[in-house]
């Protein structure tokens, strides 16, 4: 019989208990928003704004999107209006994934080697599809 599945909560208390708690502070202060990008889109901006790492980030991945405009973006709250709050959301989260799980020092080489290839595929898909469009 399969399990069922996680919620948000169950999923953060999880992570919580990993002893990665940056992950669980930016994924609380994300849940915080709602999908509504009007409204959410200036206090997610402030949010962010306050951890430096997510905020460069966040700027390379907006000024490495293809997009009409020829203009670098250069502030937080503009890279929300052009990414969109989901997107904002997944950068962060994968990010402070990313960024938590390599710090870890608990962690086995085998497992450490696993997340690293798994890395290096993604990314690698990643430039594949975008290569391709």
């Amino acid at each position: 019989m399969p399990t069922a599945q996680k919620t948000p909560e169950q999923w953060i208390d999880f992570i919580a208990k990993q002893e990665l708690p940056a992950l669980t502070s930016t994924a609380k202060l994300l849940d915080k928003f709602s999908n509504d990008d009007v409204s959410s889109l200036p206090n997610l901006s402030k949010a962010i704004l306050h951890d430096q790492a997510l905020s460069s980030c966040l700027l390379k991945v907006a000024n490495n999107v293809q997009r009409l405009s020829v203009n670098p973006v250069t502030t937080v709250s503009r890279a929300t209006v052009v990414l969109g709050i989901q997107t904002v959301k997944n950068i962060c989260l994968t990010s402070k994934v990313i960024d938590s799980l390599i710090k870890n020092k608990h962690l086995e080489a085998k497992v450490f080697d696993k997340i690293k290839r798994l890395m290096a595929c993604s990314f690698y898909a990643g430039q594949l599809a975008k290569m391709m469009i």
